[in-house]
């Protein structure tokens, strides 16, 4: 099997090297792109269910609302539901595998003009796979990588898209019941997209948990996202807030 040492500087190596490309696209783009401001509030449910000591199933809820046009009011519009099924494997204390093979999301055109208010919902099914490593340096503080590949079907959509995601971060844990945690996240699309479509989206997360019982987990924070709009190459800035609740039935 291979260690985690090794996992960690793989992953490490590869997010050097895409941030260098993301920094290349980023300064190709701000030629010509306008940067925008935006507003979202994000809450998740996950209910959590042991199938074995190993293995685990996650029902996963979503809703967000997003800003009006002209306003900074973060519940004003409808962005988002989704519904989710994972199915988590254990093999190691620091190692999880992943993989969900329903999705299914609803997805509101992010409000930049009048018109975008009045749009239909576009549809979507995910199918996504995952490994996630931690790294202890010590008995409070762990490092998170994960990888995830995600493919992804669009109503009225010619192209099918296959998107990577990259996330490394620290956790910081202060009790059993109390942690903090960073983490910085790259979504890149591989295919499906136009070539200046490849950059997707790079989230930045800081994130309070709190554990009052070991079967409830409750999670709040501030995610900053810079992104760039699928009908343009305009890149917009996402401030939003989060609120996830996550439930381990007994």
């Amino acid at each position: 099997m291979v260690s985690l040492k090794i996992i960690y500087r793989i992953s490490s190596a590869i997010l050097r090297e895409v941030k260098k490309f993301l920094l290349v696209i980023l300064i190709l783009f701000s030629r010509n792109a306008a940067a925008q401001q935006h507003y979202n509030a994000w809450f998740r449910a996950s209910f959590n269910y042991n199938l074995s000591k190993k293995l685990t199933s996650v029902l996963e809820l979503q809703y967000r609302k997003q800003n009006g046009l002209g306003n900074a009011n973060f519940f004003d519009k409808e962005l988002m539901h989704s519904a989710r099924l994972w199915f988590n494997y254990q093999n190691h204390k620091n190692v999880i595998w992943g993989i969900s093979p329903i999705a299914v999301f609803k997805h509101h055109r992010i409000i930049q003009k009048q018109q975008d208010e009045m749009a239909v919902p576009i549809n979507e099914l995910r199918l996504t796979a995952m490994l996630k490593t931690y790294k202890e340096f010590s008995k409070q503080i762990l490092f998170v990588a994960s990888t995830k590949a995600e493919y992804r079907l669009f109503q009225n959509y010619n192209n099918d898209v296959l998107r990577m995601r990259q996330l490394l971060g620290l956790r910081y844990n202060f009790n059993e019941k109390i942690e903090l945690s960073c983490s910085d996240e790259l979504f890149l699309n591989a295919l499906g997209v136009p070539n200046n479509h490849i950059f997707d989206q790079n989230r930045m997360l800081f994130q309070f948990s709190f554990s009052p019982k070991p079967q409830w987990k409750f999670e709040v924070g501030f995610v900053h996202i810079n992104r760039i709009l699928s009908t343009s190459v305009d890149i917009l800035d996402d401030e939003n807030i989060f609120i996830n609740l996550n439930y381990t039935l007994q």
